[in-house]
């Protein structure tokens, strides 16, 4: 885990260290001069209601083309629906499987209580968050898991499948559910498709956790992917930026800087979404 310090430097100082960045300019040029440091690990606040991991993938070029590195983000939802960015850190490859260092220093920075933990459910992902927020639901990205499992079948037939899976996630609770799971498995689309009965079974844990939920949350929970929110949000400028970079300072440097203005420009929820959330999460306090 490498943590990038960019301490002060204006575009034109940081090309002639790292190289040219493209296209790329930040919208804010007032962001470029906030150091990495600064707010890759600003103090936080104690609780966030729902932390979403995942990872943003780069290229970074190398002597023999380009190599793969993964920036990993945690994004958080407060109380009110409010979006933050907690912080991004570096990591060479895409295989972004070690949530240790980030969750670490997200305590280390203030953020003691997470309601909700949510991410690409694996045993490493899930160790590493009940080891450094016990008291939280770990539970899987289930936007995300329905997109991978989707792209296992024909495009035909995605629709019935995700109806089917859907009837899964809908069961009143947990023991209902992995009924659901071994029915299909049973079934002609489980027969069919014995990859998706492999995939849902292996992310089971994390799913089953879902029905831990209050009604009034699983929804929510069922739709938001905070990778494709973040991807979507940073597109219109992410086409801006260099398909390559040369250095892993300048690939935190880009993105850290328009995310920061994403998030200053008053990131959040749609109200409509988040008053069922809200309420029951009011409850809970």
């Amino acid at each position: 885990m490498q943590r990038h310090a960019i301490a002060g430097q204006t575009i034109q100082q940081f090309e002639r260290i790292h190289g040219d960045l493209g296209a790329w300019r930040p919208s804010d040029p007032h962001g470029v001069c906030e150091t990495a440091e600064t707010w890759l690990h600003r103090e936080l606040p104690g609780e966030m209601a729902i932390v979403s991991f995942g990872s943003l993938p780069v290229r970074i070029r190398t002597g023999q083309g380009a190599a793969p590195f993964g920036i990993l983000f945690a994004m958080a939802i407060d109380e009110e629906g409010a979006k933050d960015v907690l912080g991004l850190w570096g990591r060479d490859g895409r295989a972004c499987d070690d949530w240790r260092d980030p969750m670490r220093d997200l305590r280390a920075r203030g953020l003691t209580s997470i309601r909700i933990v949510q991410g690409d459910f694996d045993q490493a992902f899930a160790s590493a968050a009940r080891d450094h927020y016990p008291d939280a639901i770990v539970q899987d990205c289930i936007s995300a898991l329905l997109t991978r499992t989707l792209l296992l079948a024909p495009p035909r037939q995605r629709s019935s499948l995700h109806a089917s899976l859907r009837a899964i996630l809908h069961a009143p609770d947990a023991a209902s559910a992995a009924a659901g799971l071994a029915a299909f498995a049973r079934g002609r689309q489980g027969q069919r498709y014995p990859d998706v009965v492999a995939l849902w079974r292996s992310r089971w844990p994390g799913i089953a956790t879902l029905f831990e939920l209050p009604p009034a949350l699983r929804p929510f929970l069922e739709s938001f992917d905070a990778g494709s929110s973040l991807k979507a949000k940073f597109a219109r400028r992410a086409s801006q930026l260099p398909t390559h970079f040369r250095e892993p300072s300048a690939a935190i440097l880009a993105v850290g800087a328009e995310l920061q203005n994403v998030v200053r420009g008053g990131w959040r929820v749609a109200p409509h979404l988040w008053a069922g959330p809200r309420r029951q999460l009011a409850r809970q306090a």
